[in-house]
C-alpha cells in the first residue's frame, strides 16, 4: 500500500497533478453578478431575439462594441491626416 502511494505521489509530482482535487472548475460559465442584466440592458431596443435572449444579446453587444472601436480608431486616423494638411 505504501509503495503504491509513494509511486502515485511521484507520478503526480512529475506531471504536476494534484491528487484528490478536481482538475477542472465546477462551472465554465461563471460570471460576475449583474453581468447578464447589464448585457441585456445594453441590447435593449434590438430586434426580436437580440434584445430578449442572453446569448444573442451578448453577440450583438460584442459586435456593436467592435464596430464602435473601429469607428473610433478611424476617426483618430482621419483627424491625424487632416491635421497634416494636403
Amino acid at each position: 500500500m505504501r509503495t503504491e502511494r509513494v509511486a502515485r505521489a511521484r507520478i503526480a509530482a512529475v506531471f504536476e497533478i494534484h491528487l484528490g482535487e478536481e482538475t477542472c472548475p465546477e462551472s465554465t460559465r461563471n460570471q460576475p453578478p449583474g453581468l447578464r442584466k447589464k448585457t441585456l440592458e445594453q441590447a435593449s431596443g434590438y430586434f426580436l431575439t437580440k434584445s430578449k435572449l442572453y446569448r444573442a444579446a451578448q453577440e450583438a453587444v460584442e459586435l456593436q462594441s467592435a464596430a464602435e472601436m473601429r469607428a473610433r480608431s478611424q476617426r483618430a486616423v482621419n483627424r491625424a491626416s487632416s491635421a497634416c494638411g494636403p
